[in-house]
């Protein structure tokens, strides 16, 4: 059954059940999504928020070895699953049921996982992220994709941290794609490659190898909600106006724990206490566009806010015209 995972609905198809046949179909079924969880799914390390996948199998030189089922593009597909993983805290059986779907289609498929069958099933799941995004998004009510992803991005602490995760990975997928000429999956963006480019300059590539998903669970103001009047600014001329401060360009993740503690201080304070540590993507690029035109203000918050916009816009496949959206008007 392809609903989600409910222990309700178990014991409902058990009352169905009279044959010895539909037993056995279970447990076979139960076992065999058991080893495709154990073997393609990514799983903690010993080190907190450090994910890998390996699966055990048969090596000529000893009994067993770690192997990973995705070759190349392991990077990629453990950045996609942790993704998925801190997005959908409390509820992982959203996204592990339909993933384990895709997976054994891949494993049924070709038993080698050729390239063209590893990219499909990176379609498959990018397709599912797609779609889910889409709901989310029209779940306010709002049938446009034009108007709803507008919408969307301006709404401050509401931000859906969906959205927000997905454009890092969209970030570090077109990184990854760029520098990485031995994978074979397809990048996510393509059209408006040259705008991201732009923005990522000065950003050293060390931030996009190292970087992974955390428990960010926070919306960060980059430029604060609520300035207070006793923060020591220093030398930061920096000033979003009120209406703006909600927009997604000028906003990231953080953890809670971060946010709090540092909630408000200016721009070039946040960068200076975290620009080496492991931040997301989207707060690297606004430090490094905040390092560029030396300040933050309106026009830089709307300069990327329009750029976050298209890569929604080529991830989403709609075609919508940015200066008709108060959240991403054109610097």
């Amino acid at each position: 059954d392809s609903a989600i995972p409910n222990e309700n609905h178990l014991i409902h198809k058990f009352k169905e059940w009279t044959k010895t046949d539909n037993i056995m179909e279970f447990a076979y079924s139960l076992l065999h999504y058991r080893a495709l969880l154990d073997s393609f799914v990514i799983k903690t390390t010993d080190t907190p928020e450090t994910w890998a996948i390996c699966r055990y199998s048969k090596s000529m030189n000893t009994s067993s070895s770690d192997s990973n089922p995705y070759k190349d593009d392991s990077s990629r597909m453990i950045l996609l699953q942790s993704m998925l993983r801190v997005t959908f805290t409390d509820q992982r059986r959203v996204f592990i049921s339909p993933l384990l779907e895709h997976i054994d289609d891949y494993y049924n498929e070709n038993i080698d996982h050729d390239n063209q069958s590893l990219q499909k099933l990176f379609d498959s799941i990018h397709e599912w992220c797609r779609s889910t995004l889409c709901k989310q998004l029209s779940n306010d009510g709002n049938n446009d994709l034009c108007q709803a992803i507008c919408s969307a991005a301006k709404k401050g602490t509401g931000t859906s941290h969906f959205l927000m995760n997905m454009l890092d990975y969209l970030i570090w997928d077109a990184e990854h794609s760029k520098n990485n000429s031995s994978t074979c999956i397809q990048p996510l963006i393509n059209k408006h490659k040259d705008i991201l480019d732009k923005e990522c300059e000065g950003i050293h590539q060390r931030i996009f190898d190292d970087f992974q998903f955390r428990y960010r669970n926070s919306i960060e103001h980059f430029f604060p909600q609520n300035p207070s009047s006793t923060t020591d600014r220093g030398e930061d001329k920096s000033e979003v106006s009120e209406e703006l401060r909600d927009n997604i360009g000028n906003l990231c993740m953080m953890t809670r724990s971060e946010n709090s503690r540092r909630g408000n201080l200016f721009p070039s304070a946040k960068v200076e206490q975290y620009s080496s540590s492991d931040q997301s993507l989207k707060f690297h690029i606004m430090a490094a566009l905040l390092k560029k035109e030396e300040t933050w203000n309106n026009n830089t918050v709307k300069k990327h806010a329009t750029t976050m916009h298209k890569l929604l816009q080529e991830f989403l496949s709609c075609e919508c015209d940015s200066s008709n959206c108060d959240a991403a008007t054109e610097a």
